[in-house]
């Protein structure tokens, strides 16, 4: 099933997130996520942090979506342009939005983010399972 909202920037050649019904939860699989505002596709100013936070904001749009939230992510892989200039910054960003547990992630040093900004510095793709119960019955019915 394909996830798509207004709360996440409008995809290209992709979708947002697809969701695979598994009984009692939905598996969500959320497509790379920048520091684009949804509403205008602006990268967020001010860097890692802010980028950090509006990608996870992005995220988090995805799956309130489908009835779930950031608590039901189980991994996570980020890609960063700089790691030696960013992992701090994101790492606090991170920590401060994320709920505990943290999910399993994966950190990786990309040349670059593929995005038409040239100030776009982070993404983040995740995989969730929202249980059914908390899922929107209009979604996967």
């Amino acid at each position: 099933m394909q996830i798509r909202t207004s709360k996440a920037p409008e995809p290209g050649n992709y979708s947002q997130a697809r969701a695979v019904d598994l009984g009692s939860y939905l598996a969500v699989y959320i497509a790379g996520q920048t520091g684009n505002v949804p509403k205008t596709d602006e990268v967020v100013v001010g860097g890692i942090g802010p980028q950090t936070t509006q990608a996870l904001a992005n995220i988090k749009g995805v799956l309130e979506s489908v009835g779930g939230g950031l608590e039901y992510i189980v991994d996570m892989t980020v890609f960063l342009e700089n790691m030696e200039r960013d992992k701090k910054g994101f790492e606090t960003a991170y920590t401060t939005v994320m709920p505990k547990p943290l999910p399993a992630r994966a950190l990786v040093e990309v040349t670059h983010v593929p995005l038409l900004s040239e100030d776009t510095v982070v993404e983040l793709k995740a995989v969730a399972y929202v249980p059914k119960n908390k899922a929107y019955h209009s979604f996967y019915s």
